[in-house]
């Protein structure tokens, strides 16, 4: 299959070797790790690192289309003013576990040259508890897992696999690299893999402790799900029907720790930063940008916007969401040396892109496990500081009113099952909000800071329920713009 590409790379396939093992071979992982590992290759052809993508779930046949393809595929880079498409042929190998079994991951595994397995499973697959980060051993996957080791459901369980692997054959450690939106993922990463070879193997992870690494990472670029849309777009363009290609703005980051136990690509020659310590670039990212994504989708829902593009310019919806952004910037690391004014502006740029179709119901997905960590941790930070929390009091307001309305509709998160009952099974004097958020994981009942904060909860609910989702978004500009002029 040929694809007529603006952009394409010149080194020689014959001469790529599985460097990089990656699980989870979605939308995000094609339009970005991969386009590094392309444009690093072709800038150092002497030095080439392919990828061979794993696909643990089967819920799609990207394993499949990829050999069709021939391991080629297209991505659509765009901006407001104007589009150019890149052909990506960086991998190696792929497959689908759930349907072909472990046959090939294990000789990828088995391969002396193999440095880094990364990985892209959003924060549900790395089947942690929340609030402390550590291995849940009642997760059903992980259960199946310790018990069938080399039949892994899970991420953590496959590269447990892996490790045992290099162990058991005398080889090379690794890395491990994840590159989720999660602050500290290399640490959370260690925590549930560390946790769960100490269950099935405690002398591999004695040996783990100083021949695996965990490099934490901050990724960024808008790459949303393919529509039928995009997926015409995109064949418009390149000439040719691609089943794997994906849309996704120009604009990419990508923050790295520098930490390798078995060597890395130059990602820095294709724009990679190498840093000694990621986290303050995390929580920027986390809690403006993804912060951000997470407020419109919510919001932006109940107010009927289909997508961020939509909900970016919306007379009430953006001076809100300004309001936010300005709200959480005083959360960060004060010695995180970059403009935040500048990297908010940049922000409403990317988020105001109309030619990128990134829709809220996407983003909304699996929101329970992401406002902890985009939302409330930084709320109580700015708390501590006696900064004001009102718009993050606002989104968890909305977030009730999200799962009130949506949970028997097939709401997309790990906690549907118990939100969708929560909401009949009220009392005629109980407070929906307390139930809410106390079932959507984010507080303790007891939390003394939950009764804190629960009346001004409950104020915005009660504003959103009876006076509809624009006024109260009028409410809290105005409140907002009134206590930033009193400080």
């Amino acid at each position: 299959m040929t694809f007529d590409c603006d952009h394409q790379t010149t080194y020689s396939r014959d001469e790529l070797r599985t460097r990089i093992v990656h699980i989870g071979c979605g939308a995000f992982h094609r339009g970005h790790q991969a386009v590094y590992n392309d444009i690093c290759n072709d800038l150092e052809p002497e030095d080439l690192w392919g990828i061979a993508e794993v696909s643990l779930r089967g819920s799609t046949s990207i394993a499949q289309d990829l050999r069709d393809q021939e391991m080629a595929f297209c991505v659509l880079e765009t901006s407001a003013h104007g589009s150019e498409t890149r052909l990506i042929r960086t991998v190696t190998g792929a497959t689908d576990t759930a349907h072909e079994g472990y046959g090939r991951v294990e000789e990828w595994f088995a391969q002396p040259e193999l440095s880094i397995i990364s990985l892209t499973v959003t924060e549900k697959g790395y089947c942690v508890h929340p609030s402390t980060g550590e291995l849940n051993l009642d997760h059903p996957d992980i259960t199946h897992d310790l018990l069938n080791p080399q039949q892994p459901k899970s991420a953590i369980g496959l590269i447990a696999k892996a490790i045992c692997t290099r162990y058991d054959l005398a080889l090379t450690g690794i890395s491990v690299l994840s590159c989720d939106n999660m602050p500290e993922n290399g640490d959370v990463l260690k925590s549930a893999v560390m946790g769960f070879l100490l269950k099935v193997n405690p002398e591999v992870a004695n040996w783990a402790k100083s021949n695996v690494s965990f490099p934490s990472t901050m990724v960024d670029r808008i790459v949303p799900a393919m529509t039928e849309h995009s997926h015409q777009q995109l064949k418009a363009l390149v000439g040719a029907d691609d089943k794997c290609g994906v849309v996704g703005e120009s604009f990419k980051q990508w923050v790295i720790e520098d930490n390798f136990v078995a060597g890395r690509p130059n990602w820095q020659l294709a724009g990679a930063s190498l840093v000694s310590d990621v986290v303050p670039y995390e929580e920027m990212k986390l809690r403006l940008l993804n912060g951000s994504h997470t407020f419109l989708a919510i919001v932006g829902s109940l107010m009927g916007i289909q997508s961020v593009s939509q909900a970016v310019v919306h007379p009430e919806l953006k001076p809100a969401l300004l309001t936010l952004m300005h709200t959480q910037k005083r959360s960060l690391n004060p010695k995180l040396n970059i403009d935040i004014g500048v990297y908010i502006s940049a922000l409403i740029t990317r988020f105001e892109n109309p030619n990128i179709e990134h829709l809220l119901k996407q983003i909304a997905t699996d929101s329970s496990q992401k406002i902890p960590v985009r939302l409330i941790a930084p709320m109580k930070t700015l708390r501590e500081m006696n900064q004001s929390i009102e718009p993050q009091l606002f989104l968890l307001a909305a977030w009730v009113k999200f799962v009130e309305r949506y949970a028997n509709e097939g709401l997309a998160d790990p906690k549907s099952d118990v939100l969708s009952e929560l909401v009949p099974s009220l009392q005629a004097n109980e407070s929906i909000c307390q139930r809410v958020l106390v079932t959507s994981g984010f507080f303790e009942l007891e939390d003394p800071i939950f009764s804190d904060l629960l009346p001004s909860i409950e104020s915005w609910y009660n504003q959103i329920q009876e006076r509809g989702v624009s006024t109260a978004l009028n409410s809290l500009s105005s409140k907002s713009l009134h206590t930033k002029g009193m400080q």
